[in-house]
């Protein structure tokens, strides 16, 4: 949970036992925001 609050990456199979404990999805607990500084593409470099 800190890693969420902390906008840190966190592994799906942590977020699944979160969900699991707390009977949610995982729209539930996160959301997505496009990077503003591509647009919400994946840019290579």
């Amino acid at each position: 949970m800190t890693k969420l609050r902390r906008d840190e990456p966190v592994m799906l199979s942590v977020l699944d036992k979160i969900c699991k404990t707390l009977s949610v999805n995982y729209g539930d607990i996160v959301g997505y925001n496009a990077d503003k500084g591509t647009g919400g593409k994946n840019v290579e470099q």
